[in-house]
């Protein structure tokens, strides 16, 4: 996962400017590498990222977990871009929409 963190976080993009590019590796680091970051990319399931985000309910705003998940889908698209892993195809697509939000 750390790989793809200059990739995702945009660094190699000249529309993000420094403070857009400092301010997304800031976020990566502190509440994904910690979580994520020993995982093989292809082995990160969808119930993974629910417990990540139920881990940061209470500790985070609404918005900035949506935000950091934001950045978990660039980076996992990133790696479905690359090859590193395999697209997602079965069940319920996992939405931005639904973090940031009380897990029921």
């Amino acid at each position: 996962m750390t790989r793809l963190l200059a990739r995702a976080s945009g660094t190699r993009s000249p529309s993000f400017d420094e403070s857009t590019r400092e301010s997304t590796e800031f976020r990566v680091r502190k509440h994904l590498l910690p979580f994520f970051g020993s995982r093989q990319l292809a082995s990160i399931k969808p119930g993974h990222i629910r417990e990540r985000d139920a881990g940061m309910v209470g500790k985070l705003a609404p918005a900035t977990r949506a935000v950091v998940f934001a950045h978990l889908r660039t980076i996992l698209g990133a790696a479905v871009d690359d090859e590193r892993m395999a697209p997602r195809t079965s069940g319920t697509p996992i939405r931005a929409s639904r973090f940031g939000s009380t897990p029921t």
